[in-house]
């Protein structure tokens, strides 16, 4: 009897006549009773008298019969529709993808041919033609790429391979001539051309924010970047920054994003090491002109000058509002405070103008910040006014003796008196000459 290799073959004896239960024992004798591989086999079996009555006799005590059987190899053309290319994804190895146009996502992508029966995959070899890891052999299965491009695949038969031998011994595998070398070779799917297509860094949901088309001006860096990006992808790009002229034309390339007041233009790109899996879409505005605006120093400074004031030999004293929001940007450096503070408290009649100059100090901060709109200092003055107290002159009495005096040839004399003084006017406000 002839059988195909495939799996294994087992032979079984028994006895074709009837025999008497205890008289005669059958059992597998040798180690050709079965087997997997093609060959020609003999199985045996070991026929013992067993009866211990002694109602039956043998001129022996036991017997060996033969059985001469084979397996014959198995016809086998790889090239068939029954075993076809198919693809794997590194993170899902049991799960097969007949299609391939992937996409690039980091996950390596695996080829091998399909429904070979396990011995035959085990010597296959599969070529990547356009990679540099030019081979690896069954059964792993061929890592060609884990990144983007465009790639053919291709298998053959290692007859080199240490198990090759007892391959050949069990299959039937069909050849064909090569047409360029006149060789017989065995026959193969055809090779595979497959790719790995560049991922697009932006989706719909990506954009550049508008409101940042103006920024005010705070001290940081403007890191004005894309929006929605996916964030499997947001570390493939890069944004490059330039400034710009009035008129929108390109001056120089900033070595990072821009902090101070003017107008600029970033640029997003594919980092160099990522320009093989990823790119930017055609269509997509890949540049954006934004504006860093001055900072506005919004300063209101007032008074509580209620005068004009009339002399009360007392001082008057005006109050400043509106310089304790500045102090930090005085702290800081960014603008000055000026005025005379011993003006501010006064005792005598007149008039004085109490200025109070705000401004920017330095060009640098001149560059980056404004006071109120578009200037670089304001103003504040009050006109502190004592006027004079008015007063009424005191009525003048003459001072002489109650008779008249009589002429003795001496000086005689009279005095003249205020009649009545302003108790609350100072003693020496007027005299008498």
């Amino acid at each position: 009897t002839v059988y195909e290799y495939g799996f294994e073959h087992k032979i079984n004896s028994y006895f074709v006549d009837a025999v008497p239960a205890g008289v005669l024992a059958i059992e597998p004798y040798g180690n050709e009773n079965s087997a997997t591989n093609a060959g020609t086999y003999v199985a045996m079996a070991k026929v013992t008298l067993t009866d211990t009555s002694g109602n039956y006799a043998w001129s022996g005590s036991t017997d060996i019969v033969t059985y001469t059987w084979s397996i014959s190899k198995q016809d086998i053309d790889i090239s068939s529709p029954d075993y076809k290319w198919v693809a794997y994804k590194e993170n899902a190895l049991d799960v097969a993808i007949e299609e391939f146009d992937f996409t690039y996502d980091g996950v390596g992508v695996y080829l091998r041919i399909a429904g070979l029966p396990d011995d035959i995959a085990s010597v296959i070899e599969y070529t990547d033609a356009d990679s540099v890891n030019a081979t690896v052999k069954a059964p792993m299965l061929r890592a060609l790429l884990s990144s983007s491009g465009s790639l053919t695949a291709s298998a053959r038969i290692d007859t080199e391979h240490e198990d090759f031998g007892l391959v050949s011994s069990n299959y039937n595998i069909a050849t064909e001539i090569d047409s360029q070398t006149g060789e017989e070779t065995f026959k193969m799917p055809e090779d595979k051309t497959w790719s790995i297509k560049q991922r697009n860094v932006t989706d719909s949901e990506t954009a550049w924010d508008s409101t940042q088309a103006k920024i005010e001006f705070n001290g940081s860096a403007q890191n004005v970047i894309l929006g929605g990006v996916p964030a499997d992808t947001s570390g493939a790009i890069e944004y490059t920054y330039y400034t710009l002229d009035e008129n929108g034309n390109i001056l120089e390339k900033l070595d990072a994003a821009p902090t101070r007041v003017g107008k600029y233009r970033v640029f997003v790109t594919v980092k160099s090491q990522d320009s093989q899996n990823y790119v930017i879409p055609a269509g997509f505005t890949s540049s954006f002109d934004f504006e860093i605006a001055p900072q506005k120093i919004s300063v209101s400074v007032s008074s509580d000058y209620a005068g004009p004031y009339t002399y009360s030999a007392s001082p008057y004293k005006v109050t400043l509002s509106g310089l304790e929001e500045l102090q930090a940007y005085v702290d800081a450096g960014i603008i000055k405070v000026e005025y005379d503070a011993s003006l501010l408290e006064r005792t005598n009649a007149g008039t004085t103008n109490i200025v109070v100059k705000v401004s920017i100090v330095g060009a640098e901060n001149e560059h980056n910040y404004r006071i109120n709109g578009d200037s670089l200092e304001y103003t504040y003055t009050t006109v502190f006014v004592i006027n004079p107290l008015a007063v009424t002159a005191p009525t003048v009495e003459l001072k002489a003796p109650a008779a008249p005096y009589v002429y003795d040839g001496s000086d005689k004399t009279v005095s003249l008196e205020f009649a009545e003084l302003d108790e609350n006017l100072p003693a020496d406000l007027f005299k008498i000459t």
